[in-house]
């Protein structure tokens, strides 16, 4: 049975305690610890023999971090849900519209989790420019062969360009499971003449409606800081600590964490 060791509190973990619980498994490195130490929101650990995860949950626990061996199977597994660009919170539910228009209520009760964040990521931009032709080449004509010069050929080039994306993920109790939207493409039709030009000045107002309605949903700490401090949120350094932390909020829940 593969074994994961995850963590059963939302005690924040320093560098420091992952580093010294890793020593514990010889196949663990220090540059692993690091790295997930700064992308953990509620750690755990996959694919673990079951006396290397009696190992790092002991070492954790001498951290002070109290930790507990699970199946790996028992972790929940994101489901591929869809992807919305409407979504309206009322006071009767949340109203997602389909890509045809349709709207769908899910009441508020069966809202699990509502996950948003800032999240780092990697733009590739496609630039094109002309290159003149510098080569030349014969031409023949009349039985003569002159000199022309190549025609001028397009150059291709991709370049990476650092962005921040605005990532709302919702988990519901029902058979889509869960809804995910693009902040910068979402409609924000519900605040009417409320609603500004920029995305980047709806999207947290989204967040705090979504918070406020979903009142037995639990939230990742990108909503958290979204609502507390709209000019100043978390930013996640990538895509994968924060839907990791919707796994690990899923598995505290269930579990009374």
């Amino acid at each position: 049975m593969a074994c994961t060791v995850i963590q059963t509190d939302q005690t924040s973990i320093s560098v420091d305690q992952l580093v010294n619980a890793f020593e514990a498994i010889d196949r663990l490195t220090r540059a692993d610890a690091m790295m997930l130490a700064r992308q953990t929101f509620g750690f755990y650990y996959q694919g673990l023999e079951a006396e290397e995860a009696h190992a790092l949950k002991n070492a954790l626990e001498s951290q002070g971090v109290p930790a507990a061996i699970v199946d790996d199977a028992d972790l929940y597994q994101l489901p591929d849900g869809k992807t919305f660009k409407r979504l309206d919170p009322t006071d009767e539910g949340l109203i997602a519209y389909d890509v045809m228009g349709r709207p769908r209520t899910v009441a508020w009760g069966n809202v699990l989790v509502v996950a948003a964040g800032y999240v780092r990521a990697i733009q590739v931009e496609k630039h094109k420019r002309t290159v003149r032709g510098g080569g030349v080449g014969l031409a023949y004509g009349g039985g003569l062969a002159m000199p022309m010069p190549s025609a001028p050929s397009t150059e291709i080039t991709h370049r990476g360009k650092e962005t921040t994306r605005l990532l709302l993920e919702i988990i519901v109790n029902d058979d889509i499971g869960r809804y995910r939207a693009d902040g910068a493409e979402l409609l924000y039709l519900y605040l009417g003449s409320d609603r500004r030009p920029r995305c980047q000045d709806n999207f947290p107002r989204l967040v705090a409606d979504l918070v406020s309605h979903a009142s037995v949903a639990m939230l990742n700490q990108g909503a958290v800081s979204i609502v507390a401090a709209p000019d100043d949120p978390l930013i996640y350094p990538t895509r994968r600590p924060f839907e990791r932390e919707i796994t690990w909020l899923i598995w505290s829940g269930a579990h009374g964490s």
